[in-house]
């Protein structure tokens, strides 16, 4: 029953809109010989890797996170919180290669990939009233080992850790205070500048169980901001989708 608790609540998490910054999913190959292609489709985002010889890979992910109209992140279950809404409008196209090695059952990889991207923030609350809004493009470029293991086709198990180094570059700032005398400190960080850095390690672990061609994906990733910059970053991301494989070259392990 914990388990169950833990996995709603971090569902919850990452479902939260009004963060300043929050993962891409990450892309966690488990590659096992030339010629397979995997496809991997979540709400948020769609991800493609090939194999192209017996130790290297590439790979190209997108990413958008969608927000409806009665978005935010105020707590829900607080009614004196219902005044505070957030959003954050992200997308971002990554490439990348990996160099892997395979061992019976267990592969290592390690992935090298970057993007381009953009965001529009928006943090408003009343009372009488605080209005932030940030335009900005971003780039990033990580690196990522990643460790896993097959069992009988059915079952796929990988443990990964991506070091992100994340910029913002042509922000533009709008800021309205009304009675508040000064922005929050998380927005404040921004106003100003043209650009922002960030560092951030995303731990985690990834889980495939289905059939050969089609499993489905789970993968829990915590975020640490290493550098403490102060702005509102995602907790704990938990990512659920269906992951395809085919081999192309039909040839065997």
């Amino acid at each position: 029953m914990k388990f169950y608790i833990i996995l709603i609540y971090s569902f919850l998490l990452a479902g939260c809109s009004g963060s300043q910054y929050v993962a891409s999913t990450p892309y966690v190959p488990l590659p096992k010989k030339r010629g397979q292609l995997d496809i991997n489709i979540y709400l948020s985002s769609i991800q493609a890797g090939y194999v192209f010889t017996n130790h290297f890979m590439c790979f190209v992910t997108g990413y958008r996170r969608f927000n409806d109209e009665g978005g935010g992140n105020g707590n829900p279950f607080k009614k004196d919180n219902t005044e505070r809404y957030r959003e954050n409008n992200a997308s971002e196209i990554n490439i990348g290669i990996a160099g892997f090695k395979k061992k019976e059952r267990i592969s290592y990889a390690l992935l090298v990939g970057g993007g381009l991207g953009r965001m529009d923030y928006l943090n408003k609350r009343d009372y009488y009233h605080y209005h932030f809004d940030m335009k900005a493009y971003t780039k990033n470029l990580y690196l990522q080992p990643t460790a896993g293991i097959v069992l009988k086709h059915n079952f796929e198990l990988a443990v990964f850790t991506k070091l992100n180094f994340f910029q913002y570059y042509n922000i533009s700032t709008y800021n309205s205070l009304g009675v508040y005398l000064a922005p929050e400190v998380q927005d404040e960080f921004f106003i100003g500048k043209k650009q922002a850095e960030v560092l951030i390690l995303n731990p985690g672990v990834s889980f495939k169980a289905g059939w050969k061609f089609m499993k489905f994906h789970v993968q829990v990733s915590p975020t640490i901001n290493l550098l403490n910059t102060v702005i509102r970053h995602q907790s704990i991301a938990l990512n659920a989708g269906l992951s395809f494989s085919f081999d192309l070259l039909d040839q065997p392990n």
